[in-house]
């Protein structure tokens, strides 16, 4: 009797656990396996803080890249998540800290989209660009957490590892973050 064949990405393990096999073994399956469960959301995380899809398809890339070469530093008493996310997060801040942008470069990578009404179609780009020049207005600690919050759908003990602070100081972070961006489309508009 021949074994039914599994797809490697539909594993009941943890993170934790495939990590460490991959650790341990090399494991492509293990590794792919996290790649298929991570990538979506690393990519919406990486998309939110450099807002091009190019510049966050190399930022989990190489994420990815510090997390194969740092393998051997992973600890078992931390989450896969937390730790795959401060990868990221670091990969991130490392090209917003490289990039110099001209307006042109900016006009150019704006998605476009189309409505069948043009009036609406103003108005819902000027409320996107209104939340996201409210986004970028705040402090880089409160973008980063309010980020990992919403696109990556991570939560506050996950967002506290990832970015090197407590629990409570993470939420912290989000309510000033999201007060702050309410005052400030209160007060655009």
């Amino acid at each position: 009797m021949t074994e039914p064949i599994r797809d490697a990405h539909e594993t009941h393990e943890t993170d934790e656990a495939l990590f460490l096999r991959f650790r341990r073994t090399l494991d492509e399956d293990a590794f792919d396996a996290l790649v298929a469960r991570h990538a979506k959301r690393a990519h919406a995380v990486a998309l939110s803080f450099l807002k091009e899809p190019a510049a966050a398809e190399d930022a989990v890339q190489e994420a990815l890249l510090r997390l194969v070469r740092a393998r051997e530093k992973f600890r078992r008493d931390l989450r896969f998540a937390e730790w795959f996310y401060a990868l990221l997060r670091n990969c991130c801040r490392d090209e917003m800290r490289r990039r110099v942008r001209s307006p042109v470069e900016d006009a150019g990578s704006q998605e476009r989209t189309v409505h069948a009404d043009p009036h609406g179609q103003v108005e819902t780009r000027e409320r996107a660009h209104a939340a996201r020049r409210a986004l970028d207005a705040l402090a880089p600690p409160e973008r980063e957490v309010l980020v990992l919050r919403v696109h990556g759908g991570l939560g506050f003990p996950e967002i506290a590892a990832a970015c090197g602070i407590t629990t409570e100081a993470a939420k912290k972070r989000a309510y000033r973050a999201l007060e702050r961006l309410r005052r400030e489309l209160a007060d655009g508009g």
